[in-house]
């Protein structure tokens, strides 16, 4: 009968020790910090980078996941792609636009 070995092994990209029932994580978290370089990031792709819609061609977002790609040792969850940097402009601007719509409400504020 083979023996599993319960010894923790240590993960290469974050120094932590692992048990073998820990799974990684399957969603990006996002500290104050990564929202900052995420738009101060997208102040450099402002000029020929921008897309119709408001938002920012795949160039940008990729360039973005990749200057966030070791965030996630200090932020947790998993690590920035490309997909999750489009999703959280979004989200941003998304919540950006509510907040500017009920500053702009008769008698707000």
């Amino acid at each position: 009968m083979a023996c599993k070995s319960t010894t923790p092994t240590t993960s290469q990209d974050n120094g932590k020790q692992d048990t073998p029932n820990e799974k990684a994580p399957h969603n990006a978290k996002w500290s104050s910090s990564d929202d900052t370089t995420l738009v101060n990031t997208f102040k450099t792709f402002v000029d020929g980078n921008s897309a119709d819609n408001g938002s920012f061609k795949p160039a940008a977002f990729m360039v973005t996941a990749k200057v966030l790609e070791h965030s996630h040792q200090t932020s947790g969850g998993a690590v920035k792609t490309m997909k999750n940097c489009s999703r959280h402009w979004a989200m941003l601007k998304a919540n950006g636009l509510t907040v500017q719509q009920l500053v702009n409400l008769s008698g707000f504020g």
